[in-house]
């Protein structure tokens, strides 16, 4: 779920980008949470999480080649991770996070940027949750833009659904929600591309009210 949605969020970037006239000169970097707490590890206190450095699809890619060309980086940085210690990795993130930063105390050093997005997958519940008897709808985050960084799309998964944000500064993206929007186009393309999913696509450029994404710009 995690790649195929990367998938998506990265054919909607170089879409949105050829309708502002701007192309990607090379792959999108996305700068992305990982965690390093085990699947059944409670002892361990604080935060235990990582930057992991994605590079993503290539620009000319088709939908499942792009899917292919994304999943296996996301397995060699999973991969490689789990060679080294969690301090490593975490003063590696800190790294990471400073080389960005960098990029707003002066023009010169945007040169050295390490990442063009953020991206941010939150596990939610897995079953439908009620509050006095009303159905919870919605779970989205509050995609926030650190220092150096424009543009933060994050999702997150509630039961069957998944629910998608984008936080943008307005001098990096003028409209989040065209975005979105192409993030669904491209989901149900790729769902057609794969024979796994036989739904319509969303007519014109607006989401399907059938669809089981909720957004928020």
């Amino acid at each position: 779920v995690n790649d195929i949605i990367m998938t998506a969020i990265d054919e909607a970037l170089h879409r949105y980008l050829t309708e502002q006239g701007e192309s990607a000169v090379d792959k999108l970097t996305a700068a992305m949470a990982m965690s390093l707490r085990g699947k059944d590890d409670d002892s361990a206190k604080g935060n235990q999480v990582s930057i992991a450095l994605i590079r993503m699809g290539d620009s000319g890619s088709g939908l499942p080649e792009r899917l292919a060309q994304i999943h296996a980086a996301t397995q060699a940085v999973k991969k490689e991770s789990q060679k080294l210690p969690h301090a490593l990795l975490q003063a590696y993130s800190l790294a990471v996070a400073g080389g960005m930063a960098a990029v707003e105390l002066h023009p010169a050093l945007g040169k050295i940027a390490s990442a063009n997005v953020m991206l941010s997958n939150m596990i939610g519940p897995d079953h439908q949750l009620y509050l006095a008897g009303a159905r919870l709808c919605g779970f989205h985050g509050l995609p926030i833009l650190p220092p150096g960084m424009g543009v933060n799309v994050t999702f997150l998964s509630i039961a069957d659904s998944i629910c998608l944000g984008i936080g943008a500064a307005p001098e990096a993206m003028a409209s989040p929600y065209r975005v979105i929007e192409l993030v669904e186009q491209s989901l149900h393309e790729l769902a057609e591309a794969l024979g796994v999913n036989k739904a319509d696509k969303p007519k014109g450029n607006r989401p399907s009210a059938k669809g089981k994404m909720q957004t928020k710009a």
